[in-house]
């Protein structure tokens, strides 16, 4: 294999997609590093109405709207690394909530999207550490793992969440939820890091 010559190369995505909820209740946790509009996913922090600073459209028909975006970088060296950040946030400008709507559980309801957020980003993270990633192929790679868990598993898991939990007017699973993603946030505590380092090759 041949390691790319003074070459380096930086790459920047912001994927999102949009949690809809009609009536229900919410949460959402956090801490952070944060910028003005964008909250990064944190467990020693909550998210707060006040964070949610966008205007509900006219013709909306749910009780709130959580935004959240999985931006990532990625920059590769000569000697083959590449070094990567990833994070799962919360933007306020574009999240809004119906006032009327405001409650506690509406308030966890949202937590958990975002924490779902989080536990997808996990599993990047661990796919592309297990990736077979070489320098020439190294952006269609991340790419194609950000498809496959952004705008696919992510998708999925936000639709069954929210049907499941009825947008958390079934208390009960609602719960099991709680408790089903802080397992699974548990299981990948190992891949929580949002910065990583990877050996990268120029393909033969």
């Amino acid at each position: 294999s041949l390691y790319l010559i003074a070459k380096a190369t930086l790459k920047m995505k912001l994927l999102s997609l949009f949690s809809f909820l009609v009536i229900s209740f919410s949460s959402f946790s956090q801490e952070n590093e944060e910028t003005n509009d964008h909250i990064y996913w944190n467990k020693t922090f909550t998210l707060e109405w006040s964070d949610f600073q966008g205007s509900p459209p006219d013709s909306q028909e749910s009780a709130a709207l959580s935004n959240i975006a999985i931006p990532y970088g990625f920059e590769t060296y000569s000697d083959g690394r590449v070094t990567v950040n990833i994070n799962a946030c919360f933007i306020r400008s574009k999240s809004w909530v119906v006032p009327k709507f405001k409650n506690n559980l509406l308030l966890q309801h949202e937590q958990l999207h975002f924490d779902i957020a989080e536990l997808i980003r996990r599993k990047i993270v661990k796919a592309l550490i297990e990736a077979d990633v070489t320098v020439d192929n190294a952006e269609a790679v991340m790419k194609s793992i950000m498809k496959h868990y952004w705008a696919g598993e992510y998708k999925k898991m936000q639709e069954r969440y929210d049907a499941e939990s009825n947008f958390s007017r079934f208390i009960s699973k609602q719960i099991e939820w709680n408790n089903e993603i802080a397992a699974e946030l548990e299981k990948y505590d190992s891949y929580k890091y949002t910065e990583l380092t990877l050996g990268l090759k120029d393909d033969q």
